[in-house]
């Protein structure tokens, strides 16, 4: 993973015989103020030539200047911060145009916008962001597989997941992968430099009440799932695509019978307190998503 940092260095009060012999110049002996942008690797020391180092020390610096006449050092203040390198992707033009304006305000450097996962993909390879950013719900190849296969292939970039919905099935892929953090695209303007500011520090970023959502609705029904025999998760998915009693007796080549028993063993294990089997089916619709995942 590359990382490189801009400084802005402002040097105040500086010596012109200093100043004046670093730039080249014929020297005016007066005092000065000096700017310097430098970007470099995240490295603890540098030199250039014979003269210049930076030493750091917390959030300042020391100015190294050896001369034939004296040590000098003098210290100075950074005005720019870590610039990462991020990739955004997503299929909505406005949303990446706003997304790409927003995290090069906050000092990120963008250094690819694409608009499905194929692309987002391929750019995570190539360039090795710290950082990625992906809608969910793309063209050709979604965030959720895109960041799937980031994770198998061993790319390092942190991935922020962007969505517009609280969909369980979503939540428990992401977890699975794992991400680094899930925002809505509703809270995406004024949330997605904390979430990234969060992520960064190898903390995870879920948002609002998602991680609660997680914790108490979709991490313990996939754990009851699990109960499950591999014929009743067979029933219970047919049964979530609307299949009837009868069609799910012919799929499967069993009874009638055989099939209301597996629907009442499936409410059981799974602790469903419904009134008929209708209300099992509605249930089971509702998780469609999630059990054909899982």
């Amino acid at each position: 993973m590359e990382w490189s940092v801009l400084y802005r260095f402002v040097l105040r009060d500086f010596p012109g015989r200093y100043a004046d012999a670093i730039l080249g110049r014929q020297g005016s002996g007066s005092s000065c103020s000096w700017i310097l942008d430098l970007e470099l690797p995240g490295s603890n020391l540098l030199r250039q030539g014979s003269w210049l180092g930076l030493v750091f020390t917390g959030n300042q610096f020391c100015w190294l200047l050896t001369t034939l006449e004296s040590f000098v050092a003098y210290r100075f203040y950074v005005l720019n911060t870590t610039t990462l390198k991020v990739i955004i992707a997503d299929d909505h033009p406005l949303l990446l145009n706003g997304l790409e304006h927003c995290l090069s305000d906050a000092g990120y450097r963008i250094i690819a916008a694409v608009t499905n996962g194929i692309e987002a993909l391929a750019a995570m390879a190539k360039h090795q962001p710290c950082l990625a950013v992906l809608d969910i719900s793309m063209p050709g190849m979604n965030g959720l597989e895109a960041a799937r296969q980031a994770r198998a292939r061993g790319l390092e970039a942190r991935i922020l997941l962007l969505s517009q919905y609280k969909n369980l099935s979503y939540i428990a892929r992401a977890k699975s992968i794992p991400v680094d953090g899930y925002l809505l695209k509703e809270n995406a303007v004024q949330d997605i430099v904390r979430a990234l500011r969060t992520i960064e520090q190898g903390k995870s970023f879920f948002d609002g009440d998602l991680e609660i959502i997680y914790r108490l609705e979709v991490a313990p029904l996939l754990r009851k799932l699990e109960n499950l025999s591999p014929a009743e998760r067979r029933i219970l998915l047919c049964i979530a695509r609307g299949e009837d009693t009868k069609a799910i007796a012919e799929g499967v080549g069993i009874s009638r019978r055989t099939v209301e028993k597996h629907r009442e063993n499936i409410r059981r294990k799974l602790d469903l307190d419904l009134p008929d089997g209708q209300a099992l089916n509605r249930w089971a619709g509702e998780q469609l998503d999630l059990l054909e995942w899982g």
